[in-house]
C-alpha cells in the first residue's frame, strides 16, 4: 500500500494497493483492508479516503465501493 495523507483537502489517497500474484480472495480480505484504510484516514486527520490504483485493477471497484457503504470516518 502507498498513502498519502491530502492534508488541505483533508483525504487519505491509497496511490497504489497491490496484492502478491496468484491471491485471489478479495473478499475475506477487503472488509479488514477497508478498516485500515479508514483507520489511516482518521489518524491523520482525514475525512474521507480515495483509492487511485490497485494492482490488479479489478479490485478498485469493489475497494471503493467498500470504502464508501463503511463509512466510518
Amino acid at each position: 500500500m502507498d498513502p498519502k495523507a491530502e492534508h488541505k483537502s483533508k483525504t487519505f489517497l491509497v496511490r497504489n494497493l497491490a496484492f502478491k500474484p496468484g491471491f485471489d480472495d478479495y473478499d475475506a480480505l477487503l472488509p479488514a483492508r477497508v478498516r485500515a484504510i479508514h483507520r489511516f484516514a482518521a489518524f491523520n486527520g482525514c475525512e474521507e479516503a480515495c483509492i487511485e490504483k490497485t494492482a490488479p485493477r479489478k479490485v478498485k471497484a469493489a475497494l471503493m465501493r467498500a470504502l464508501i457503504l463503511d463509512q466510518t470516518l
